[in-house]
């Protein structure tokens, strides 16, 4: 065994994908709980993990020249996640530890706190541009995409109230 990659979890599933990805400095794979992984591919230290499906991620690929991963699993949506931070982060190993090594899906300053009513508005404004994100990737809009990918993502960067919204 040259490197293990550990964080992820498959109890009902087995591990379908892991690719080599960002000029083979990454490795991704997804997960039973929804999750996309990001493991620097030398050390194996977790560099990310991104919310991409309710159940479970098993196909992951990269495209073919930007740092972009696209995903899917059980959801009917094929999610694309830029990943080029963690490009970066991989080529510059020493700068990434300082920012806070291991943050897997956390803000650089950390989740805010918010109220229950204030998270259901923040889901609410998530999936409004998660949903114009897929619009734009089905009508070839990329770039356009990606933006509204990244400002669901930064939505989402709270604490809960609690376990349950509901």
């Amino acid at each position: 065994v040259v490197c293990q990659y550990r964080g992820r979890e498959n109890a009902d599933t087995c591990c379908k994908e892991a690719a080599l990805v960002l000029g083979e400095e990454c490795v991704a794979t997804g997960g039973d709980c929804g999750s996309l992984f990001v493991w620097h591919a030398a050390t194996g230290r977790p560099l990310r993990r991104f919310v991409a499906d309710r159940c479970i991620v098993n196909c992951v690929a990269q495209h073919p020249s930007l740092p972009l991963i696209a995903c899917s699993g059980i959801d009917s949506d094929v999610k694309l996640f830029d990943v080029g931070d963690e490009a970066q982060g991989a080529e510059a190993e020493g700068t990434r530890a300082r920012r806070g090594a291991g943050r897997m899906g956390m803000g650089e300053s950390g989740p805010r706190p918010v109220t229950l009513g204030d998270a259901r508005a923040i889901l609410t404004r998530a999936r409004r541009l998660r949903e114009q994100g897929n619009d734009r990737v089905r009508a070839g809009a990329l770039e356009a995409a990606v933006a509204d990918y990244r400002a669901a993502e930064s939505e989402l960067d709270f604490v809960a109230p609690s376990d349950r919204l509901a």
